[in-house]
């Protein structure tokens, strides 16, 4: 007997409601007569499955019928409840009570072989609080404003209709659509501040696709950086694997970067592990810039 099908079977059952048995024969691609050994199978474990003949008849579940602890095996229920486990610690997402039920409903705990821990290090009330409205608004299609801090260094008070929220790369974004812009940006939580409700709802809006897995810069240039071995366990962090290369005990980097004044304090916090290759221009900005360093001290 496929558990598996017999769990998509009572999922099927619990969102389409009463279905006949060729059409699951259809969905599943099995013969008919799978179809009601499976039904027997489901029925003899508890779940409450019924048939009806007749012109209007077909199988179905009772209402309010909840899935099963037996219809999992416990490695599924184990991962199950790590995934939630993994999601709450984002700090953002209040899933324990969720969690909990299930592990009562599973007679079975989240082993703690696993830990992960999203937020920054000290009090995080106020990232909750941010948090926690950006969601409500995204949720509810409500027009929310906010200071931002762009890469530029300025800060700018914007008006977006928020889309999702997407973690990405270690951090938090919002996608959304700004007003000011007339345009799709990508906006990082940690730069935003005093996020507030206008009152102003909208119809939902899709973030468009083509555009779902570019930086929130969309320009880019190519670098060419070299770096010392001591620095080797940030550079596999910060860059793709398919960009780093050894050679003569170092790492030699080629890479696409956002445009941004982000990039100076990004080298610079390397220290002396990191040589700029190409271009020269950058190399002489990191250059200028450990000059003004050195002249403060």
């Amino acid at each position: 007997m496929d558990s598996q099908r017999l769990f998509r079977i009572t999922h099927y059952l619990l969102n389409h409601g009463k279905t006949s048995a060729s059409e699951l024969s259809r969905i599943f691609e099995v013969s008919v007569r799978t179809i009601y050994r499976d039904i027997d199978a489901l029925s003899a474990s508890g779940v409450p499955v019924y048939s009806a003949a007749g012109r209007n008849g077909g199988v179905g579940i009772l209402e309010d019928h909840v899935v099963e602890r037996t219809l999992l095996e416990r490695q599924e229920k184990e991962d199950l409840l790590v995934v939630l486990k993994s999601l709450e610690a984002s700090g953002n997402l209040k899933l324990v009570p969720v969690r909990e039920k299930l592990e009562a409903v599973f007679r079975q705990s989240a082993d703690d072989w696993l830990e992960i821990d999203w937020t920054r290090w000290g009090p995080a009330d106020q990232e909750e609080l941010k948090f926690e409205t950006i969601k409500k608004a995204v949720r509810g299609c409500e027009e929310i404003e906010f200071d931002y801090y762009g890469s530029s260094g300025t800060t700018e008070r914007r008006r977006v209709r928020p889309i999702k929220l997407l973690f990405k790369a270690y951090s938090w974004y919002l996608e959304a659509f700004s007003i000011e812009r007339n345009d799709y940006r990508v906006f990082k939580l940690s730069r935003m501040e005093t996020p507030s409700p206008t009152g102003v709802r909208f119809s939902p809006l899709f973030y468009p696709k083509e555009r779902l897995h570019t930086c929130p810069d969309n320009e880019f240039f190519p670098v060419s950086l070299r770096f010392e071995r001591k620095a080797a366990y940030r550079v596999m962090d910060d860059f793709s694997k398919n960009d780093i290369r050894w050679e003569d005990g170092a790492l030699l980097v080629d890479a696409d970067i956002p445009t941004g004044d982000w990039i100076l304090g990004f080298l610079l916090s390397y220290g002396t592990a990191v040589t700029v290759l190409s271009p020269s221009w950058l190399g002489e900005m990191v250059k200028n810039a450990a000059i003004g360093i050195l002249g403060k001290y």
